[in-house]
């Protein structure tokens, strides 16, 4: 994470009402371009910009937020994910990327701008999907992948996909 790094984390990640942004990685390891968290239980992300970021490198993950294991629900409601790029080669997630995700992965009133990767999910990539998936009032804006899902890349055995009111 350019800006916050959490390990392995038992918990909970709560974040509200921020802003993060003007992040640059230009390591060789590391991902998340502004947040790295290793895993938690449940993650709830509300009112948090994360804007202009970029992460150099092959091989990296989430230009905005990764999320390694998560292993209860995944919410994120009136978020903005502005100006992300993953610039080097086999890279997933433009925006966010999470590796694994136990249950429901929610959401809501998020808006997508300008995000890319070289691999899986210009704007998401979620590797692995156990529950459902549920993009609602979901806005993507010039978002690309020279690969799998220009805008969204789910993998893994999940119980369904909704896509309602969204762009």
């Amino acid at each position: 994470g350019g800006v916050i790094y959490i390990g392995s984390n038992s918990g909970n990640l709560d974040m509200d009402n921020v802003t993060l942004k003007n992040d640059k990685m230009l390591q060789t390891s590391g991902n998340g371009g502004i947040v790295y968290c290793g895993s938690a239980s449940k993650v709830t992300v509300s009112n948090v910009n994360f804007t202009d970021t970029e992460i150099s490198g092959s091989s990296k993950t989430g230009g905005g937020m990764h999320l390694g294991a998560v292993s209860d629900v995944v919410s994120f409601t009136n978020v903005i994910f502005a100006n992300t790029a993953l610039t080097g080669s086999s890279t997933k997630g433009g925006a966010l990327y999470i590796a694994s995700a136990a249950k429901d992965v929610t959401l809501t009133n998020v808006n997508f701008t300008n995000a890319q990767c070289k691999s899986n999910g210009g704007a998401i990539c979620i590797d692995t999907a156990s529950g459902n998936v549920k993009l609602n009032n979901v806005n993507f804006t010039n978002v690309s992948s020279n690969a799998n899902g220009g805008a969204v890349y789910v993998g893994g055995t999940m119980n369904g996909f909704e896509l309602i009111n969204s762009n």
